[in-house]
């Protein structure tokens, strides 16, 4: 697997069966090619906070069915990103709304295990642990 900072505007354009200035004109430069693949994958898990079950043992499957959703649509493009960092360390700013919305899920769901939680656990152990689980 190349790296991110390997590809260029060129293999993009090819990739799509495009000429190169297409890609430059629809995006303007490779982050920012990027940064519309994960919004574009992103937008496949709008959360409401409706979404988020109450009952504890139902929040807990909705997050790992979530979670998992996410890992086998998204792994890729995490990795990608991680390169991206690498090379242009501002490029994480284009990730953090992703990373609040997976961090406010986590959050809901802690809150409805907040009834069900061992004594001497508070939210912020919970969410610690279901962060751990689902590898933050």
């Amino acid at each position: 697997m190349r790296v991110y900072s390997e590809f260029t505007a060129t293999d993009v354009a090819a990739a799509a069966g495009v000429a190169v200035p297409t890609v430059y004109k629809l995006y303007g430069n490779k982050r920012a090619l990027l940064a519309a693949v994960a919004d574009a994958w992103g937008r496949q898990f709008p959360l409401r906070t409706l979404d988020v079950p109450r009952d504890p043992p139902a929040a807990i499957s909705w997050w790992s069915t979530l979670a998992r959703k996410q890992w086998e649509t998204g792994l890729d493009i995490g990795l990608i990103y991680a390169g991206a960092v690498a090379s242009e360390p501002d490029a994480r700013a284009d990730l953090e709304p992703l990373l609040a919305m997976r961090e406010q899920a986590i959050r809901l769901v802690s809150e409805a295990l907040r009834p069900r939680l061992k004594a001497g656990l508070t939210d912020d152990d919970a969410i610690a642990i279901i962060s751990a689980l689902t590898i933050s």
